[in-house]
C-alpha cells in the first residue's frame, strides 16, 4: 500500500526502487548540509548533458512515480554536466533507513533487500550499469577491421562496491575480470579505480536477457551491432540514433575512426542504400 510523508510517496520496496537505488550509487550524491539559512536536505544526480539527454527523462520520471516529487536543474560550468536536484528531508530520511548512505560513497554495500530478491538484484544492477557502466566494441584481433567484439565496463573509485557487484554477477553465470588502474586527469591528477570486464557475445546475451539497459547511450551500440555485426567507435547519441534510423551508414563512421580505408567508401555511402 502506497504511503505518504509530508506530500512525498513512501514506496513499498520493488524493482523500480531497487533501480532507483542502482542509479543513486552509479551518479547520485546525497548530503545533509547546514549554512545560515538552516538545515538543507539534498539528493543530487548527475549526468551528461548530451549522451545522457533521453536518460535524464527517464531518471525523472522514475522519481517522480517512486517519491512524487519534482526536480529543479542545474547546469554546470563545463555545460557538460545536469543536475537533477531534489531537496526533501523526508527523502533522505527514507532512503537511509532502506540502507543507502550519505556522501561521500565509500565502501557502499549493497542493501540486504536488494540482494534477497534476484529481480531486485538485476534492476540494482541495471541502474548502476546505466550510470556508470560502459558498453564497448573492439577489433577482434589485428587482422580486424571492425569493431564487432563486445565488452562491458564498469569503473568504480569503490573496491568494496565492485566487491559487491561480482559476487552478484557470479551468482547469476556472468564471467568476469577485474582490475585496478590509475585515471589520469588533465592536471596530472591521478585517481586509482577499479574496473570489472565482461567479455564477449556470450556475456553480453546474457546481459541484455537478465539486466539490460535503460539507457540509449548504451541501448544504441547494442542495437547497431545486432543490426549489422558491429557499432564503430567514437560516436555520439545523435549519430547512433540517425544509423538506426537508416540516416547514417555506420560503415561511414568505422572508416573516420581510421580502421577502414576512407578512399574505399565514397562520400555518398554516408546514407544506407534505399
Amino acid at each position: 500500500m502506497t504511503r505518504y510523508l509530508n506530500k512525498i510517496i513512501i514506496p513499498e520496496k520493488s524493482e523500480l526502487l531497487a533501480e532507483e537505488c542502482g542509479i543513486h550509487f552509479g551518479d547520485g550524491y546525497m548530503k545533509i548540509r547546514k549554512d545560515g539559512w538552516g538545515v538543507h536536505y539534498d539528493y543530487t544526480i548527475s549526468s551528461d548533458i548530451e549522451e545522457d539527454s533521453t536518460y535524464t527523462k527517464y531518471v525523472e520520471n522514475l522519481i517522480k512515480i517512486l517519491y512524487g516529487l519534482n526536480a529543479s536543474y542545474k547546469t554546470v560550468r563545463n555545460k557538460r554536466d545536469f543536475h537533477l536536484l531534489y531537496s526533501s528531508k523526508e527523502l533522505i530520511n527514507f532512503k537511509l533507513k532502506i540502507g543507502i548512505p550519505l556522501s561521500p560513497k565509500e565502501n557502499l554495500i549493497i542493501p540486504k533487500w536488494i540482494k534477497e530478491e534476484k529481480t531486485f538484484c538485476l534492476a540494482f544492477l541495471r541502474g548502476l550499469y546505466d550510470t556508470d557502466g560502459c558498453l564497448m566494441f573492439k577489433l577482434k584481433s589485428t587482422k580486424s577491421k571492425l569493431h564487432s567484439y563486445p565488452c562491458i565496463y564498469l569503473s568504480l573509485k569503490d573496491k568494496t562496491l565492485i566487491n559487491e557487484v561480482a559476487l552478484l554477477l557470479d551468482k547469476y553465470k556472468f564471467t568476469f575480470s577485474i582490475y585496478k588502474h590509475y585515471k589520469i586527469a588533465s592536471n596530472g591528477t591521478k585517481t586509482l579505480t577499479w574496473d570489472l570486464n565482461m567479455s564477449g557475445t556470450k556475456n553480453l546475451e546474457n546481459f541484455m536477457k537478465n539486466i539490460g539497459f535503460n539507457n540509449r547511450k548504451h541501448l544504441t551500440k547494442y542495437l547497431i551491432w545486432r543490426n549489422f555485426g558491429f557499432c564503430p567507435k567514437r560516436t555520439s547519441l545523435n549519430e547512433r540514433e540517425a544509423i538506426l534510423l537508416g540516416k547514417l551508414n555506420p560503415l561511414y563512421l568505422e572508416c573516420l575512426g581510421g580502421d577502414l580505408n576512407s578512399q574505399s567508401l565514397p562520400y555518398e555511402s554516408r546514407v544506407l542504400p534505399g
